[in-house]
């Protein structure tokens, strides 16, 4: 009984101890480490990627495997397209093929923003491997799939007409994207894209399919299309079909599938691109 006793205790320490010695991990990624991760698959990649899909947390649930081995996705949780380019400027990555979320392009960052970011990431070795070892430290991997696996149980408890009901009613209580509407509001995302264009990117630009309550207005429709005219900017196609939501905003896993499928077309088209 005594050995037992001192072995539980043992034990304890040892597992006290290892906590202390380990980085602080939340159950789950906030969306301030969302977005510190994003900054360092960008500053701290093996290589640069060669396609790069740059957004909002809406561009976050496409899945880069379906793209191809030497694509990233950048979504930033509370962001925009408009940020995530200034955070890849920031960091000096160049793709061959860009693919850029459109909805918010007249949102752009801070001034000053993206470059503390990857100047913070590139200062602090230490804090670089926290954050980047984040996404693959087993209490997060195995919190990640419960999270998932749940996710997944709620969907094959619910019925389709219950999932579109709340999908439906998410969508208007957020509402239609009407926001910066002005030509102006676009300056800067034009700029840095148009350089882009200048050094050899092929830009793209794409509308993450929504649920119709919370599409953005013909009138910022028509301002983006006077900003990024779709002869020097093309759009992506999407297949035709359904494209269903769990939020009004955030694609369903399937739907996500058939859009990263759609950025690879877009991208296997640009003659300059071969895939590793």
């Amino acid at each position: 009984m005594r050995a037992l006793v001192i072995g539980c205790v043992a034990t304890l320490g040892v597992w006290t101890t290892a906590a202390r010695l380990a980085p602080p991990a939340p159950a789950l990624p906030t969306p301030a480490l969302q977005n510190a991760i994003a900054v360092e698959r960008l500053v701290r990649g093996a290589h640069a990627p060669r396609v790069l899909v740059l957004g909002s947390s809406l561009a976050a649930r496409v899945p880069s495997a379906l793209i191809g081995d030497d694509a990233m996705v950048i979504g930033l949780s509370g962001g925009s397209g408009a940020a995530a380019v200034a955070l890849a400027d920031a960091a000096g990555v160049r793709p061959t093929v860009a693919i850029v979320e459109l909805q918010r392009l007249g949102m752009p960052a801070p001034n000053g923003w993206a470059d503390s970011l990857v100047r913070a990431a590139r200062s602090d070795r230490r804090a670089r491997v926290a954050f980047f070892d984040q996404e693959h430290r087993p209490a997060t991997l195995a919190l990640s799939a419960i999270a998932r696996t749940s996710a997944r149980v709620r969907r094959w408890l619910s019925t389709e007409s219950q999932r579109r009901e709340t999908e439906a009613r998410a969508a208007h209580a957020y509402g239609p994207v009407a926001d910066a509407a002005s030509d102006t509001a676009f300056a800067e995302a034009q700029r840095r894209l148009t350089r882009w264009r200048e050094q050899g990117t092929r830009v793209y630009l794409i509308e993450l399919p929504v649920h119709e309550a919370s599409a953005i207005t013909p009138t910022l429709r028509a301002a983006i299309d006077r900003a990024f005219p779709a002869s020097e900017f093309p759009r992506v196609a999407h297949p035709p079909g359904g494209y269903p939501t769990s939020d009004g905003r955030h694609l369903e896993p399937e739907a996500a599938a058939r859009v990263a499928q759609a950025i690879a077309v877009a991208a296997l088209s640009e003659p300059r691109y071969t895939p590793r």
